[in-house]
């Protein structure tokens, strides 16, 4: 796991760079069969088939995937308007919130809850960097995670890898401590309006979860069978790896 966390990272910032050199500075010009020319900065593709490009004089053009001719990408001319150059996606903000199921996939990993709040930074219309945290409940004890996010999203579908801490809140029976969480998420989004999104997803969770005990060792007096205060502790502690599949159900806006 250690070796693999460098390695993820340098690919996840590959494929940022990848993407948003790919969205940066282009525009889509679009001939209808009508004969008329329409240009303006992809935005997105709606589940009826429209597709939705932004104009800084005409604002925000449906379009009826049927009624084109001929569609190429270009690269926005320096001299174009700001508005034309820096209006690649919907909002520059988005955010995010859900609660999740999470079913333990190993031993001593419980299955509990969650409830996540995330904020993003869309790149472009494709890649979003965010933060997030949560509260849940696992393991008989209650978690908090703060945690960084790079999502990567289409029309519909989108997958997104965090990484971060989790920190212990309140636990019932062992002293434990909380430790590095890693979460892989594929999901599918749905439009509820022009700008907002239901959506449900299955992640992959990992934990690292420390549990400590202060264990006291008595002596005994075996004639007169008494019992003396303690006169020795031992403390134990043992490094837990959680795993975990997670059900969510949220909302972004």
């Amino acid at each position: 796991m250690k070796r693999a966390v460098p390695v993820l990272v340098v690919l996840a910032m590959l494929l940022v760079g990848s993407v948003a050199a790919q969205d940066k500075g282009y525009e889509y010009v679009v001939t209808l069969k009508s004969g008329i020319t329409l240009r303006g900065v992809f935005i997105k593709k709606e589940p009826n088939g429209f597709l939705v490009l932004r104009n800084p004089e005409k604002g925000e053009i449906t379009i009826n995937t049927t009624e084109i001719s001929f569609m190429q990408r270009e690269e926005i001319p320096s001299n174009a308007p700001y508005a034309l150059q820096n209006s690649g996606f919907e909002s520059d903000m988005s955010f995010q919130i859900a609660p999740g199921l999470m079913i333990g996939m190993a031993d001593k990993s419980e299955s509990g809850f969650q409830l996540h709040a995330s904020g993003y930074y869309n790149l472009n219309s494709t890649v979003s960097l965010g933060i997030g945290m949560g509260i849940e409940r696992f393991n008989e004890a209650t978690w908090l995670p703060l945690y960084g996010t790079l999502k990567i999203q289409s029309e519909g579908p989108f997958m997104a890898l965090s990484m971060g801490y989790t920190s212990l809140i309140h636990d019932e029976y062992f002293l434990k401590k909380g430790g590095m969480m890693y979460n892989a998420e594929f999901g599918l989004r749905f439009p509820a309006s022009a700008e907002n999104y239901f959506y449900v997803s299955a992640s992959y969770r990992y934990q690292r979860v420390v549990s400590e005990e202060m264990v006291y060792a008595l002596e005994v007096d075996l004639p007169a069978n008494e019992i003396y205060p303690p006169v020795n502790d031992y403390y134990f502690s043992q490094k837990f790896n959680l795993h975990f599949m997670v059900l969510s159900l949220g909302m972004i806006f």
